[in-house]
């Protein structure tokens, strides 16, 4: 069955208009949008792309890493600084002890060079003229541990309450200091082990 030309010729004209019909009411749904639904489309259509894709699993990657870094720059710091204090606490304590160990074999007490050599000639030239009871603070506010932090507490407490007293009990606390230094350090520094 074939179509008359005057039907063709309507159904034509029906075809066109309603495709002006459907680009009317389009335009006027998209007048009627505000700019940032527009926006958010486009950004979606975008994103949702392999460019847009690509574009934003870079972007985060590098935030993810950079963010990383930041977080862990003050926990590295910490570990170096806890570190070296260690290190030359116990530095300074194997020194002492060695001449303690000296003293007592000579039958004398030199308190003097006992304690000048807790606080005199660094490992560390950074903590040149820093006292061991510093030392000693300093590390307490890095440390992690409670039990440790309160271990370095009353090791600090006692070093300060001998000041200049001359008598065994600071022989006592010096070794008992060194024996903490090195729960500290575990096998990480070698100053004065057998």
């Amino acid at each position: 069955m074939q179509l008359a030309s005057e039907d063709k010729e309507r159904i034509r004209a029906e075809e066109v208009f309603r495709k002006e019909v459907q680009r009317e009411i389009q335009e006027a749904k998209q007048k009627g949008q505000s700019w940032c639904r527009r926006l958010r489309r486009g950004a979606w259509t975008f994103f949702n792309s392999q460019v847009g894709g690509w574009l934003l699993s870079t972007v985060l990657v590098g935030l993810a890493v950079y963010c990383y870094s930041e977080w862990i720059k003050p926990i590295q710091n910490d570990r170096i600084r806890r570190q070296m204090l260690l290190v030359e606490i116990d530095f300074r304590t194997a020194r002492a002890v060695q001449l303690i160990d000296e003293d007592e074999d000579k039958d004398k007490k030199d308190f003097t060079s006992v304690r000048a050599r807790l606080n005199a000639r660094p490992l560390n030239p950074d903590l040149a003229g820093r006292e061991m009871i510093h030392l000693l603070w300093e590390l307490r506010s890095i440390y992690g541990s409670e039990v440790d932090k309160k271990k370095l507490k009353e090791h600090v407490r006692i070093l300060a309450a001998h000041g200049n007293s001359k008598t065994d009990a600071f022989y006592a606390d010096v070794r008992a200091l060194r024996e903490t230094v090195k729960e500290l350090c575990g096998e990480q520094t070698q100053f004065g082990r057998e």
